[in-house]
């Protein structure tokens, strides 16, 4: 799931494409990662580091949605800053979790 919402655009486009869905699926899917995540805080079973890094997205993420209708087009996705802020808020937390979490290259 970072793996997607940090991304190039064109990438991210492809996947809402393939899934035949809007570029909000983008952040409903980083949603369920979230609330997992908050229930695995709750139960002190993750770190409160990496529950901090995954704020930082969702800080990211709701700045998106805050920045009305517009921002759902494809070119959005491509040119606005929102988005740019919140790939690369996904980018550094993918990057930093990698090793501690084991996650793959692999976009899916």
């Amino acid at each position: 799931m970072l793996n997607h919402l940090g991304s190039l655009p064109e990438s991210q486009i492809a996947h809402i494409q393939a899934l035949d869905v809007g570029a909000d699926e983008l952040l409903l899917e980083f949603d369920d990662v979230m609330n997992t995540a908050r229930a695995h805080r709750y139960e002190e079973s993750l770190p409160e580091e990496d529950f901090k890094l995954l704020q930082k997205i969702d800080s990211a993420a709701d700045a998106v949605a805050s920045a009305g209708v517009d921002i759902w087009s494809e070119e959005s996705l491509r040119r606005a800053p929102e988005w740019e802020a919140l790939r690369k808020a996904a980018r550094f937390t993918r990057c930093t979790l990698k090793e501690s979490w084991d996650i793959s290259d692999d976009p899916s």
